[in-house]
């Protein structure tokens, strides 16, 4: 769609409803600092009119009398704005219910005052700065929607004419003022829509990166997360053993390998996707019969690790038998065929936090119980060989 300065697009009502709060949020902060600011302001107008010598100028006397009482109203409406935009704009709840209405009123206030001190104005000469400034001012700093804008400027217009035909007594002059007014009210309502969709555009393309960072961080985490899960189990993988365990101290875990028992018969007998299914059973059982902190992966093919952070090594033997007796009594069907599933398994402690050298140790006590008969836990016995345990025996170091 090609670029216009007078139009913006929303990606949907929701996103123009942000910003909409996020810009009267903005303008209550603005509000609150102009009242503030503008206080003193009014206050040194006060002082200097009243200071000042009318020289017995009937008009200039009424002049300075108008402008006194005009700037006194207004120091108590800035600090009445200042105090009140600033406590609805530190609040969410009185920002969304009050927040866009108050930023009307204040808006529309100033600039009533700015046509009336322009009116007042024409008692000598034909300036309208007041009303300049502030129609100027509102243009840049406020985000009104159109027909917000079209309201604000044209009461402000109308105030201004109505002032300037009760003040101003000169035909020429007058229509001078007229078309002034006219160009300034014009200008601010281009410059606050022109900048209102500068605004959008800016936040709508802010908030396209944001949601896309957000996607691509989603998309991330993802990939991450499968980059670190066997893609058939759920569980952990190889890669994601080592890097997790690494972060753990090794020398109060125990470890366990697991291997299931005669799987490739079960490939042959009743096909691969028993046997994938068989994988996913053992993942499970697993998973139940461990704590949120243990950490089990696939290793390959058949083959299971456990680790066991703040475990001693008898423990783990309690451990393993826990798992192989959950792992015997699944009730395993595969095309209504039931299949046994058993596993044989391994249990080491670390010497020295050296995880190759713990695995190396587990995987010798998993063939120890392979050889020994299957179904089993070994225990591995440092530098010589122990006997594994029968079916329903726990060796204890």
């Amino acid at each position: 769609m090609a670029w216009s300065p007078l139009s913006a697009t929303f990606s949907d009502a929701g996103a123009r409803a942000r910003f909409f709060q996020r810009e009267t949020s903005r303008g209550l902060q603005l509000m609150s600092w102009l009242g503030a600011a503008l206080v003193p302001i009014h206050l040194g107008h006060i002082v200097a009119f009243g200071l000042s010598d009318a020289g017995g100028n009937p008009v200039i006397l009424r002049w300075h009398a108008a402008l006194i009482q005009l700037h006194s109203g207004m120091a108590v409406y800035g600090a009445v704005a200042a105090v009140s935009a600033g406590l609805v704009w530190r609040s969410d709840a009185l920002q969304q219910r009050y927040g866009a209405w108050l930023l009307r009123i204040f808006s529309l206030g100033y600039l009533l005052w700015a046509a009336g001190t322009a009116g007042i104005d024409q008692l000598i000469g034909s300036a309208i700065t007041p009303f300049v400034l502030t129609s100027v001012g509102l243009g840049l700093l406020m985000s009104f929607r159109l027909g917000q804008s079209l309201l604000l400027f044209s009461a402000g217009f109308t105030a201004l004419m109505l002032a300037v035909h009760h003040f101003q007594l000169d035909h020429h002059r007058l229509q001078s003022v007229r078309v002034n007014a006219t160009l300034v009210t014009l200008l601010a309502l281009v410059m606050n829509r022109v900048l209102y969709t500068q605004r959008a555009r800016e936040w709508t393309a802010a908030e396209l990166v944001e949601r896309q960072r957000a996607e691509l961080e989603r998309a991330n985490s993802q990939l991450a997360e499968l980059a670190a899960a066997d893609p058939l189990t759920g569980l952990a993988n190889r890669r994601a053993f080592f890097a997790r365990a690494r972060r753990v101290e090794l020398a109060a875990a125990g470890l366990i390998t697991l291997d299931i028992d005669h799987f490739k018969a079960i490939n042959d007998v009743h096909g691969h996707a028993a046997g994938d299914a068989a994988l996913r059973a053992v993942a499970g059982a697993c998973r139940a019969a461990l704590r949120q902190e243990d950490l089990v992966a696939r290793m390959g093919g058949e083959e299971f690790a456990v680790l066991l952070p703040g475990t001693t090594a008898d423990a783990a033997l309690v451990v393993a038998e826990r798992l192989r007796v959950a792992i015997e009594q699944l009730d395993f069907l595969h095309g209504g065929v039931s299949i046994p599933i058993t596993v044989s398994a391994g249990v080491s402690e670390f010497a020295d936090n050296d995880l190759d050298d713990g695995l190396c140790r587990a995987d010798a006590a998993l063939y120890r119980a392979k050889r020994d008969g299957r179904n089993r836990v070994a225990a591995d016995g440092g530098d010589s060989e122990r006997p594994s345990a029968e079916p329903g025996a726990i060796i204890v170091h």
